[in-house]
């Protein structure tokens, strides 16, 4: 080989190396990170919660064709439980022999404006007594609020740990189009506008979609008496999608089978715990990967899988950047603009890092920027001269010194000389 080839080849081989030295850098492994520490407490605006469903069937909805998400029935609204024939029998015969609500109806003045709430309230105050009668769980109001029993009261499992096996019942909640929350129509809405609202400028200003649907938490803790955080496993990106009904708002989340791995996740426990956190093939059952996870888990460290899943913000631009630099999927040692920004070149060798300016004033250096659309001192006009001939660089200053008006006069040069630009 060579003398120049095999040197290239050993420069390649150190660029590459360098590269994935470097790659780790971009991610950030402080519990500050979502993918490490997710803010799964219920004041969190970037997550919604998913309770009552299995996700296996999750996970093939999403992809098939997409869910809607659906709240909590309102406070206002009859339990479920009082659907039952044992309170049904109860209320007709209570409507019948129940004095006190045979004697507030008669009280009622059929012409008077409230005749209509007062005959609410009273049916109302019936049902609560039979329910006392009977001992149902007590109805929850705004002003003696639990969630968990509210959704128990309407036949809803209250638990952020999702079942393994699609329930038997009559409404085969399990195997609908919804995703049920754990959240009252009026958070409920409040919270996917949030989310839809951050996810819209994500994409606007970084060009990247953070939407994910997380499948699974390791709860995990840096040391024994640490507190635990719970960092996604799996994460599949979604599309939220809002359309108005009749009925209100409808949120319709739609999944990609392209899921990945919690690169950070993996970074982290590699790097801090000399931990390998297991890959997910595609194709793998989550089931059967949320078992690979907790067959990894290390004596002496907490490490539980949780079988949970959430819907929502999960900042992934450092993720893009940290798989773009993937060293098996891109030759960089054949990249000219990679070796000489590891190696240098012949040029550079004991040059000043800082370009000169030109005498802009000079026609052969005039010429070489063929349009100003704003005004530009020598510095800038240098820089441009120097963009336009194909040079690789840099350009910085402190605020104010004409960078963006430097941008803005290359894009017009380099388009009026026909050439293409990724801004």
């Amino acid at each position: 080989m060579p003398p120049d080839q095999a040197e290239a080849g050993s420069l390649g081989e150190f660029v590459a190396d360098q590269i994935e030295k470097l790659r780790p850098r971009l991610l950030d492994l402080s519990r500050r990170n979502p993918l490490l520490s997710a803010p799964i407490s219920n004041r969190s605006h970037a997550l919604v919660r998913v309770v009552d469903e299995v996700p296996t069937v999750l996970f093939e909805k999403l992809v098939s064709g997409g869910m809607c998400f659906k709240p909590l029935p309102p406070l206002e609204e009859d339990p479920l439980d009082e659907l039952s024939r044992e309170f049904q029998n109860t209320l007709i015969d209570a409507r019948l022999t129940d004095e006190h609500y045979l004697t507030s109806l008669d009280e009622i003045d059929d012409d008077a404006e409230d005749a209509a709430e007062r005959l609410i309230k009273i049916e109302r105050d019936l049902k609560d007594r039979i329910r006392e009668a009977l001992e149902y769980s007590p109805r929850q109001t705004r002003g003696d609020l639990s969630l968990v029993q509210h959704a128990k009261n309407n036949h809803i499992r209250p638990s952020y740990d999702l079942p393994t096996e699609i329930a038997e019942d009559e409404d085969n909640r399990h195997l609908d189009d919804d995703i049920q929350t754990l959240l009252l129509p009026d958070l409920f809405e409040r919270r996917l506008n949030t989310i839809g609202t951050k996810c819209r400028t994500w994409l606007q200003e970084t060009g990247i979609s953070v939407l994910h649907v997380a499948f699974g938490f390791l709860e995990w803790a840096e040391t024994d008496t640490a507190r635990s955080s719970f960092a996604p496993l799996l994460l599949m990106p979604a599309l939220l999608e809002k359309k108005r009904t009749a009925a209100g708002p409808e949120y319709k989340v739609t999944g990609d089978e392209n899921v990945e791995n919690n690169v950070v996740l993996g970074e982290k426990l590699r790097i801090d715990f000399a931990l390998d956190l297991p890959q997910y093939e595609p194709g793998t059952p989550i089931e059967a990967y949320f078992q690979l996870v907790a067959d990894a888990a290390p004596k002496g460290r907490k490490w539980r899988v949780r079988r949970q899943v959430a819907i929502g913000v999960f900042p992934s631009a450092r993720m893009a950047m940290y798989h773009d630099l993937d060293t098996k999927k891109w030759p960089f040692g054949d990249n000219q603009v990679a070796l000489d920004l590891f190696g240098g070149n012949p040029s550079s060798a004991g040059s000043s890092p800082f370009a000169d300016d030109y005498p802009v004033d000079e026609p052969e250096v005039e010429i070489k920027v063929p349009l100003l659309v704003m005004d530009a001192d020598s510095s800038q006009f240098s820089a441009m001269v120097d963009a336009l001939d194909g040079k690789n660089l840099a350009v910085e200053g402190p605020p104010g010194t004409g960078k963006s008006q430097t941008i803005v006069n290359t894009i017009a040069s380099a388009i009026v000389s026909g050439k293409k630009v990724l801004f």
